[in-house]
């Protein structure tokens, strides 16, 4: 595993977080070697920019990425792991050897996505990245509902104060973004074996994010009933 940057600030920095506080020092340690071998002239200098995924005279290529040790240890599934408390951030102590089995025995891996997907049921809120905007506003209607609901004594007053701050703090936030056409375009440039590798290697979260969909759909459905009513 790379070695850890601390971070210069006493606040909160992301180098705090998992898994960035790992992957952050690992990938700018290749960047920077990239960079020397570069300089040394190991590495050819690049004059064009024909396929972003795989420059390996700058950034480490896509395939070598998604077979690293690094990306199995915490990339590929980590969401699933991390929801089912089983990161090697965990402080359950047999965590790294969980993981190791369900690499090894990939059927396995059903019971922590179980776990996960019962944990996700429970919890207050489910938001998509991807919708960020969407997530943002449900989030803001579902919290702020229960909190009204569970403050008997705010006045009329308070309750149209409330409401309209919901309104201002859930119009605050951007449409999210999918990448432009050149970054959609690159992604073209990618060999179906390797998505496919990718998909396969991550075949927890992808079940993960949609049962995590279905989850969202179910929020949405709530909350439109609700003001509906």
């Amino acid at each position: 595993m790379s070695r850890r940057i601390r971070p210069k600030s006493s606040g909160v920095s992301t180098l705090d977080i998992w898994p960035w506080k790992y992957l952050v020092p690992w990938m700018r340690e290749d960047l920077f070697a990239r960079r020397d071998a570069r300089k040394l002239g190991k590495l050819r200098r690049i004059n064009e920019i024909t396929d972003p995924y795989n420059m390996e005279e700058m950034v480490m290529p896509l395939h070598d990425f998604i077979n690293d040790p690094v990306a199995h240890e915490i990339v590929h599934n980590g969401a699933t792991f991390q929801v089912a408390g089983l990161t090697n951030n965990s402080y359950f102590s047999e965590a790294h050897e969980v993981r190791q089995c369900v690499r090894k025995h990939p059927t396995l891996g059903r019971a922590v996505l179980e776990v996960a997907k019962s944990r996700l049921d429970r919890m207050l809120y489910v938001g998509l990245t991807e919708d960020h905007k969407k997530s943002a506003r449900l989030f803001v209607n579902m919290v702020g509902a229960q909190v009204l609901s569970q403050s008997k004594a705010l006045s009329s007053s308070d309750v149209e104060t409330q409401a309209s701050a919901r309104t201002e703090l859930s119009s605050s936030f951007p449409e999210s973004k999918t990448g432009g056409p050149d970054q959609l375009q690159a992604r073209l440039l990618v060999p179906e074996a390797i998505l496919q590798q990718i998909i396969s290697l991550n075949s927890l979260d992808v079940e993960l994010y949609r049962h995590a969909e279905s989850i969202f759909l179910q929020q949405k459905h709530h909350i439109h009933k609700a003001q509906g009513s």
